[in-house]
């Protein structure tokens, strides 16, 4: 099987929903480091490779250092999910540096879907999390394993915030994997933030190929309440970037309006 063919029967991928922290029945989960990067969905075949972005983007052009290192994988047939991410000298991922395009990028594996013929969706959290390790056991250069937290959910946030990590990933050990927004997966932020929707671009009045500011929301119970815009701090480089990746993502979100009612002529007398 082709492995456009495989991604397609694990499309889309698992998604987390946000927490406010970590799980009461904490002993019934399990904790991962929050990687904030760019997500990746990886289909190995007969050496043949597939790495596509959440919206089905080909990837391996914007990273070609981790495409390069996935052409070592001694896999016959392999999907796997995880994260594109930079690290800093801390040895911490930073978003910003993988907006760059420099620095020291890896391919962060979370979860392993797919193995020689066999969907491995339907096994716990916990059996696919042994699969991982052990298929990345020896991973070659550029590609590891997520790192998983053994201590409380409580501690798990504090350790991630003192690292200067985004936050953490709390996953339910029975947890199958699913092609949605689960609860099984909460996210749970060790920085104090508020994640915002990017709704809209307006356009520079210096470059057309840079964004001048960007319309932003808050995502409300499934409703998006418009929040505003923003259109400093960011780099010249950034600024092509977020408009290439926005163009990437463009999409008519509302109806146009219906159009206005002609007026009525009036009679005379």
């Amino acid at each position: 099987m082709k492995p456009r063919q495989l991604l397609q029967k694990v499309f889309p991928p698992m998604l987390a929903t946000l927490a406010d922290g970590p799980p009461k029945d904490g002993a019934n989960w399990s904790y991962e480091l929050k990687y904030d990067g760019f997500r990746a969905v990886v289909a190995i075949s007969d050496g043949e490779i597939a790495m596509l972005s959440r919206n089905e983007l080909d990837l391996a052009p914007r990273f070609p250092a981790t495409f390069a290192a996935l052409k070592k994988m001694k896999a016959k047939e392999i999907v796997f999910d995880g994260e594109v991410v930079v690290l800093d000298e801390t040895g911490a991922p930073r978003f910003q540096l993988l907006q760059q395009g420099s620095g020291n990028e890896r391919l962060i594996v979370f979860d392993v879907l797919w193995l020689d013929g066999q969907d491995l969706r339907r096994l716990p959290y916990t059996e696919r999390r042994k699969v991982l390790e052990k298929v990345f056991a020896k991973a070659p250069a550029g590609i590891e394993a997520a790192q998983t937290l053994a201590m409380t959910g409580d501690e798990a946030l504090r350790h991630a915030a003192a690292g200067g990590w985004e936050g953490i990933i709390a996953k339910r050990n029975t947890s199958v994997y699913e092609s949605r927004r689960s609860k099984e997966w909460l996210k749970v932020k060790a920085i104090n933030q508020q994640e915002m929707v990017i709704v809209g671009w307006q356009p520079s009045t210096a470059n057309e190929r840079d964004i001048g500011s960007l319309h932003l929301a808050v995502n409300e119970k499934g409703s998006l309440r418009y929040a505003g815009k923003v259109g400093t701090g960011f780099s010249a480089k950034l600024r092509t970037w977020l408009h290439d990746e926005l163009a990437l993502s463009r999409a008519n979100l509302y109806p146009p309006p219906p159009p206005a009612p002609k007026p009525r002529r009036r009679s005379a007398g």
